[in-house]
């Protein structure tokens, strides 16, 4: 008479543990990529399908990002990689000016991971957009201070002209009547 109850107590636990258990929403799979070049870098259009027509599962993605210096990253969660090509790993190189690399690949069974690489610089990037059917990374490329020229030094050094003093000192001219300039030379 035991037996029964025990195997009744063990279905009830199940069942509890069962109903206790919070109901996973369906990874939302992105079907397509599209990069539109802009002034200073590039979009990237994640084209994404719920599984559930109608749903807003994609609003329920969290999206993790970092960047460090020409590298920038997206880790996004709740979402699978389903793009056509049967490798299922995206990538484009030289797709903007100061873009190097554009790939996006999974990153375990529900994450997918976009990986920016830019040219030397900072790259800097930020969720531009994101709705039922897209989201849209927007990533800027700047150069390092050390990669830009100062015009404004270059044409000063240019430009300048020799003074009476410097003319004075100058190899094979003799010293300048009078001042500063004629007074280091005689003595």
């Amino acid at each position: 008479m035991k037996q029964p109850v025990a195997i009744g107590g063990i279905l009830t636990g199940i069942a509890v543990i069962a109903l206790s258990q919070p109901v996973q929403a369906a990874p939302t799979q992105i079907t397509a990529i599209v990069l539109k070049p802009t002034a200073a870098g590039v979009d990237i259009v994640l084209q994404m399908q719920t599984s559930t027509p109608g749903s807003t599962e994609i609003e329920r993605s969290q999206i993790f990002t970092s960047g460090q210096g020409n590298t920038w990253v997206a880790n996004i969660t709740n979402t699978q990689l389903r793009l056509p090509s049967p490798n299922q790993i995206y990538r484009q190189d030289n797709p903007a000016p100061g873009i190097a690399t554009v790939s996006v690949t999974a990153s375990g069974t529900n994450s997918v991971q976009v990986t920016v690489t830019g040219q030397p610089g900072n790259l800097m990037g930020q969720i531009a957009q994101q709705n039922a059917s897209t989201l849209t990374l927007s990533l800027l490329s700047s150069p390092t201070s050390g990669a830009t020229r100062q015009p404004a030094a270059t044409s000063n050094a240019a430009a300048q002209v020799p003074t009476p003093d410097a003319r004075a000192r100058a190899p094979g001219r003799p010293p300048g009547g009078g001042g500063a300039a004629g007074a280091g030379g005689r003595g």
